[in-house]
């Protein structure tokens, strides 16, 4: 429900002789206790229950309208966030904004000098530095139009998609990059006009005075995003009711080409191969150079190259026919039978049968049509190759046998109509199997990045394969499996980034709690205190005690954060093994870690500490403070900005996996026939 609907405010904000009445209850249900609402010059605090509706102003409207006359009333909505661990009734739906601190509404109305409402808008504006860590969970919180652009747009720590930059077709105009990935931002969510006063620019005027609202609130926003924004919402689903499926749909899509084209008005551009368009505060930006004839229509593209609507039926009907059927010439006479000819006969093959089956059908294809025929290149309606079917359905063995065959080379890098090869289609299907997520309680988000571990061994042939690394060293293919993108994480695990951090954190870490254990200002005791105070969450109560009293406990605990960095720098993963090795190799007197793990401690409890420390300083999901600039290892300056980037640079609940104390013990595996 979009706020603003049906609301109306009773009298100007200018006069101070009445409050303005606000239908609160209509725009955010009564599950929410209370607001500040800032109102023009006028705020207050009230109660929902005190809150009615004003009555609809039915005064006729001029068709005239002087721009230069109209007046705003303006609503900042910031309601009461829910205190920790309260409940919300699963039968009352997510506002649509404001309901958490990161994220506020605004909201106006505009009037002719007649004081009658003649337009209104709706925007989120939304504080991207108090949502980085879990950028698109909270983002999808706001409302429909926050998870899509949570989805399409930013990745899960709201950094704009590394193929909407660099990708040779995704990126549409080019005109964005990196700067998307910096500051607060507004999403436009719908803007209004009544029909009697349209076609008198007054929907730009209000589009204007949103963006110039928003940036009065909050100088530092930097972006406005929009989507195919609802123009008069309450009209279109009244127009809508009693119409057909094909109907609504034919109304759907001249609704978003008057949207598109009312925001590139604006000076809106598209995001590349997305259905978003931004709007830059900085007048300097590329965007503001690119014409709107020149911006790159996304749902035009799509328009061209047409889905054939009758696939997805076929796809049913292919599949109830091929049901329990074994033999493939029966398989693939009734294909023949159901397709018509054979012109696509191997690539509906290779969408409905098994791998197995699917090599079959190639190798018996080519005792009639030579290799060298045009055929074995022929693309379906989305101009998707047999070898882009093969890969993105993870079939090695197809795969296998079209490169193989002698077509691979010539089909290798083609392109279909989203612009990717055959190795990015399964590349792109790979990645959203990794971060999938799980819608729950309305629009929410569950990122699942965390408990990936590494992709499935009939995708990791494929990979391989379309990158001829199917002869590779053993820690190459390890760097495939776990979608290392740098060639250089160790073991595919640990990017050389990711590396950098945990070994910073772990010596800072060692160096505090070796400077606070002979700080003499405070007894052994209250020291012992401390140290339980600040890392006994992470280490097992059974050992609490010895931890107060035992000094030398107390001193194999805090040499555990020295062996890890041990392991870092010898570029291995500090699971247990490493670890415990490390410890083996070093010598100690009296052997102090040697005492703390025989007393029941583990290496886990140093290694939680040191994630959380790397994560809480990262430079893109922390606060960037105590991040190593550079660090000297073996009298050699190693710093970020020297080091390849990579996918897996900031995924650390992936790398906390493979090290002690997760659930990957050993890695990889002795027998790797799980990953290749």
């Amino acid at each position: 429900m979009s706020p603003g609907k049906n609301c109306k405010a009773s009298e100007s904000v200018d006069s101070e002789a009445e409050t303005p009445h606000l239908d609160i209850k209509e725009l955010y249900g009564t599950h929410i206790d209370a607001f500040t609402i800032v109102l023009s010059r006028l705020t207050w605090d009230t109660q929902v229950a005190d809150l009615g509706s004003a009555p609809i102003n039915n005064t006729p409207i001029s068709t005239h309208i002087d721009l230069s006359k109209i007046d705003f009333d303006w609503a900042i909505v910031y309601p009461t966030v829910h205190d920790e661990g309260e409940s919300v009734d699963d039968d009352i739906s997510v506002p649509s904004a404001s309901e958490w601190p990161w994220s506020t509404t605004i909201w106006g109305i505009a009037r002719n000098e007649e004081r009658v409402e003649v337009g209104q808008m709706y925007g989120t504006l939304i504080q991207r530095s108090l949502i980085r860590r879990y950028f698109s969970e909270d983002l999808s919180l706001t409302s429909q139009d926050g998870t899509s652009l949570a989805l399409e747009v930013f990745d899960r720590y709201g950094r704009l998609k590394d193929d909407l930059k660099n990708h040779r077709h995704k990126r549409g105009s080019g005109v964005w990059g990196d700067e998307v990935d910096h500051g607060d931002f507004l999403i436009v969510e719908e803007v209004s006009v009544s029909k009697e006063c349209r076609r008198h620019g007054l929907g730009s005027k209000l589009a204007n005075e949103l963006w110039r609202k928003t940036k009065s609130l909050n100088p530092e926003v930097r972006f406005a995003f929009a989507s195919q924004i609802e123009l008069n919402t309450q009209e279109v689903e009244e127009r809508r009711q009693g119409m057909t499926e094909s109907e609504i749909k034919a109304d759907v899509d001249s609704c978003a080409r008057i949207s598109i084209n009312f925001l590139r008005r604006q000076g809106y551009r598209r995001i590349g191969h997305t259905q978003w368009l931004a709007l830059a505060t900085d007048a300097g930006h590329l965007s503001h150079n690119l014409a709107a004839g020149d911006d790159r229509d996304w749902i035009e593209d799509e328009e061209e190259f047409p889905e054939d609507a009758e696939d997805s039926a076929k796809q049913r009907q292919l599949d109830k026919e091929l049901e329990g059927e074994l033999d493939l010439s029966d398989r693939m006479g009734k294909l023949r039978k159901l397709e018509g000819s054979e012109e696509l006969l191997l690539h509906y093959a290779l969408t409905i049968l098994d791998d197995e089956h699917s090599a079959e059908a190639l190798h018996n294809s080519s005792a009639t049509v030579p290799l060298s025929d045009a055929q074995w290149e022929k693309t379906d309606s989305r101009g998707n190759t047999i070898l882009h079917l093969a890969a993105s359905h993870s079939n090695p063995t197809s795969v296998a046998w079209i490169m193989d065959s002698g077509t691979g080379a010539r089909l290798l890098e083609k392109l279909n109509l989203s612009g990717e090869t055959a190795l990015e289609a399964l590349e792109s299907r790979l990645e959203f199997r990794r971060v999938k997520y799980q819608a729950f309680r309305g629009a929410k988000v569950k990122w699942v990045s965390d408990k990936f571990r590494y992709f499935d061994h009939e995708s990791v042939q494929c990979l391989l394969r379309l990158q001829g690394l199917q002869d590779s060293a053993k820690e190459i293919k390890a760097q495939v499996a776990c979608g290392c993108t740098c060639g250089e994480c160790i073991w595919g695990i640990i990017s050389p980034r990711m590396r950098l951090s945990l070994l910073y954190q772990a010596e800072l870490l060692h160096k505090k709690l070796n400077e606070a254990k002979e700080d003499r200002r405070y007894t052994t005791e209250d020291r012992a205190r401390s140290l339980l105070k600040s890392y006994g969450k992470h280490i097992d109560q059974d050992i609490h005690l010895s931890i107060l009293l035992n000094s030398t406990v107390r001193s194999g605990y805090i040499n555990m954060f020295k062996h890890i960095a041990t392991c870092l720098r010898d570029y291995e993963i500090p699971n247990e093994e490493a670890v415990l090795k490390a410890i083996a190799q070093t010598w100690e007197a009296p052997r102090v870690t040697r005492s703390f793990l025989d007393r029941g401690g583990n290496v886990a409890s140093a290694m939680d500490p040191i994630f959380e420390a790397a994560m809480d300083h990262d430079a893109v999901i922390g606060d960037g403070n105590q991040h190593p600039v550079e660090l000297y290892l073996n009298n050699i300056r190693f710093s970020l900005d020297d080091l390849a980037t990579c996918r897996n640079d900031h995924e650390y609940g992936f790398g906390r996996a493979y090290c002690a104390g997760g659930p990957i013990r050993g890695w990889p595996p002795e027998d790797c026939s799980a990953l290749y």
